[in-house]
């Protein structure tokens, strides 16, 4: 076939890119649905530092962690667009472990009475401090009759010693909370709170897990397997555009695929707000408009004027797999409380990853 074609792909104008993704970014936006996650316990047992410990201070602001008084003298609500806790009020002084308990009881009544499944709990971190600390009555009656979908988190693992966290098995287990569902925590130990991120991941209904896989900032690891599964996701769907082959002056149409995807990958490392502007649409119009260019035809020697679905599919992943590692760099550098990097679209390194892709697709 010849690299040459009749009609060459016009490329589009930032404008058109600047559309696409635009109403990519709302398609995903209205697509994710955030999880209700309750943090409850006694005073003290820090649990709006464990929130912002794992969702970072977007969520929750430092004025709001507060040490040595109680933080949190009610129900508390902290959001995002991609996560919505409650941080319950604690046992406070002059408070009896009844009125505790009826308060905890009567706030999830109210929200598993709403109408509206998105505003109910669907998720309960259960904190109990583990050094100089014991279960109480209470807390076995919260975990056991009051809530529903429970992970026990032991805070302050750091200075909790051996035969207290121990202690707090035993008790826990004795009274029917699965092993697996209790995880030992602190600020200063991130494969511990990446613990909590996995079980919590696994808990949640399904419904809501991308949107708390993007709210979370502790595993990386969670949000790159996610990413490829938008990416594997997003390149089938263009194997089936292009099952049917079609002109490459056409390869506009597999613009609306690719768009989806970038949205996609740019919720799960959390910059979907930002997606429409800035840094992101500029390695959109740049990544995606490669594929629309008449430089494809000569990017790809022997690719031919028509794009079939192996093709269609070897590109999508290419431009997939670049867009996810650019935005790994934007998410660490926000981590990091850096500028975030400008964006270089690697042309020998896109041609080797789709070349790789069509390899594996075509035999």
């Amino acid at each position: 076939m010849t690299d040459e074609i009749k009609n060459p792909p016009v490329p589009m104008t930032e404008d058109q890119f600047e559309q696409a993704l635009r109403r990519a970014h709302s398609d995903q936006d209205q697509q994710l649905r955030r999880p209700t996650i309750l943090v409850c316990g006694y005073t003290g047992t820090g649990k709006t530092s464990l929130i912002q410990s794992v969702c970072g201070r977007g969520v929750v602001d430092d004025d709001k962690i507060v040490h040595g008084r109680p933080g949190t003298m009610d129900y508390l609500n902290y959001q995002s667009g991609l996560v919505n806790f409650w941080d319950s009020q604690g046992f406070e002084p002059g408070q009896t472990e009844a009125q505790f308990l009826e308060t905890s009881r009567k706030f999830v009544r109210e929200r598993q009475a709403d109408p509206n499944l998105d505003n109910h709990i669907h998720l309960v971190w259960y904190c109990i401090q583990g050094s100089g600390a014991r279960v109480t009555a209470t807390d076995v009656e919260l975990i056991r009759t009051v809530f529903s979908n429970v992970i026990v988190v032991v805070t302050k693992k750091d200075i909790t010693k051996h035969q207290q966290m121990l202690a707090i098995d035993e008790v826990l287990q004795r009274e029917g909370v699965l092993p697996t569902d209790i995880v030992a925590v602190s600020d200063e130990d991130i494969e511990s709170r990446r613990d909590l991120v996995r079980l919590s991941y696994a808990k949640l209904p399904e419904a809501y897990r991308d949107a708390f896989v993007a709210a979370q900032y502790v595993d990386l690891e969670q949000k790159q397997r996610r990413a490829q599964a938008i990416i594997h996701a997003a390149a089938s769907a263009a194997a089936g555009i292009g099952a049917t082959p079609i002109p490459m002056a056409d390869a506009a149409m597999l613009v609306p695929v690719q768009m989806s995807m970038i949205a996609g990958l740019a919720a799960i490392y959390g910059s979907l707000e930002e997606a429409p502007k800035g840094a992101l649409l500029t390695m959109a119009g740049e990544a995606v408009g490669v594929a629309t260019a008449s430089s494809l035809v000569k990017a790809f020697p022997g690719a031919g004027s028509i794009i079939q679905g192996g093709v269609a599919a070897a590109i999508t992943e290419g431009i997939g797999q670049a867009a996810n590692q650019y935005l790994i760099a934007c998410y660490e550098a926000k981590i990091a409380g850096e500028e975030t990097p400008a964006f270089h679209f690697d042309m020998e390194q896109f041609k080797q990853l789709v070349n790789s892709k069509r390899r594996q697709l075509l035999g």
